[in-house]
């Protein structure tokens, strides 16, 4: 007796197309899902390598802006009233004696009042070796922004040879006093 068999094409057929269904309907969108996830884990260790990055430059940008903030205070020029135009000029007669230059001449002029700063024209005269008077302008410009040198003329003194005779007219910057307070 013959047997009713089945072909084995109506058998793998169906098995064919239930993989094809399989791979199409659910293990392609899974992986599609996977590599999105995977993605979004990238972009989210992205975001955070990014924002430890950004809090170490605002940590470092902090200190650069305290540093900056330290230099102006620093070099903010000091009131105009007379009692500080006169530590300026004693610090600036401190500096010759400490430099081991005679003082020839040592005036200063009549302010001239800036928008908020007075300026204070000084002539300074003095004589010694000419590295003294190096040691001079070395500590004048040492003075933190309350000074400038305007003018410099150096001569040697025909008697000795070995000093010169230097004059400076300096500037000194002050906080303008009705400005101030």
């Amino acid at each position: 007796m013959k047997r009713n068999s089945i072909p084995t094409w109506a058998i793998t057929i169906p098995i064919a197309a239930a993989a094809c269904a399989y791979v199409w309907f659910s293990f392609v969108p899974q992986m599609r899902s996977i590599h999105d996830l995977r993605a979004e884990m990238q972009r989210q260790m992205d975001v955070n390598k990014t924002a430890s990055e950004i809090a170490a430059q605002i940590t470092r940008t902090s200190q650069q802006l305290d540093a900056v903030n330290d230099y102006i205070r620093r070099q903010e020029p000091e009131s105009g009233e007379p009692a500080q135009i006169s530590r300026v000029l004693r610090r600036i007669a401190e500096a010759a004696k400490r430099s081991g230059v005679q003082t020839t001449k040592f005036v200063p002029e009549t302010p001239a009042k800036l928008a908020s700063l007075e300026r204070v024209p000084v002539k300074l005269g003095c004589r010694g070796t000419l590295s003294s008077v190096c040691d001079l302008l070395a500590e004048l410009e040492g003075m933190h922004g309350h000074l400038w040198i305007d003018e410099l003329s150096f001569e040697p003194l025909a008697e000795t040879g070995q000093q010169v005779q230097a004059e400076i007219n300096l500037a000194i910057f002050v906080g303008n006093s009705e400005k101030s307070g």
